[in-house]
C-alpha cells in the first residue's frame, strides 16, 4: 500500500488503474486473510456484548 500511497493521495496517479493494481498486491501479500481475521474478531467481541 505504501508504494501507491503518495501517488494516489496526491492524484498522480489515474485510481482507476493504480488501485486494482495495488489490491493484486495487497491480496498477493494476504490481505483477504488479514480481512478475514479481522472480521472474525470484530463478531466475536460483538457477540461477546450482546450476552
Amino acid at each position: 500500500m505504501d508504494s501507491y500511497k503518495g501517488e494516489l493521495l496526491t492524484g498522480t496517479s489515474d485510481p482507476e488503474k493504480a488501485v486494482p493494481a495495488m489490491m493484486k498486491e495487497m491480496r498477493a501479500a494476504g490481505f483477504d486473510d488479514i480481512v478475514k481475521e479481522a472480521q472474525t474478531q470484530v463478531d466475536k467481541f460483538l457477540a461477546s456484548k450482546s450476552k
